[in-house]
């Protein structure tokens, strides 16, 4: 039975990509292109732009192809571990699990830099939050 609900919420979240999240979100790429061609050009000159990308973007890619990387078992038994709580252990036990099949690769190399960035983000957000705040009392 559980195998069956699985397969019915997994049918159902590929329906929601094929049939609204993609066309949506590519038309209205689309038609904001045709309306300015150079906007992509635009925004990638923006230097926020590649903070972004470089940072939070990366980091939550970097933790899909980490994850999916691992064996099945390992992930089963680890991930499955963590519950509703966040249990640190079972976290650097799955990193350690990690390095110990691939060593300290390419991923692990731009899942710190990208963490490690989007953690340099999150504290000049608060930072400059905290000063508009000074500021206006």
């Amino acid at each position: 039975m559980q195998r069956v609900i699985r397969r019915v919420a997994y049918a159902i979240i590929a329906l929601f990509l094929i049939a609204f999240f993609i066309p949506f979100v590519g038309f209205t790429l689309f038609d904001g292109l045709r309306r300015n061609p150079r906007a992509l050009i635009e925004f990638a000159q923006e230097p926020g732009c590649w903070i972004i990308l470089a940072g939070p973007v990366l980091f939550w890619l970097s933790l899909v192809a980490f994850y999916l990387r691992l064996p099945k078992e390992v992930r089963a038994r680890r991930v499955g571990t963590l519950g509703r709580r966040y249990d640190f252990g079972a976290i650097a036990t799955l990193f350690r699990e990690y390095r110990r099949l691939y060593g300290f690769d390419w991923l692990l190399w731009v899942m710190a830099a990208s963490g490690a960035l989007t953690l340099l983000i999150v504290a000049m957000l608060v930072i400059a939050d905290s000063r508009r705040r000074g500021g206006a009392a």
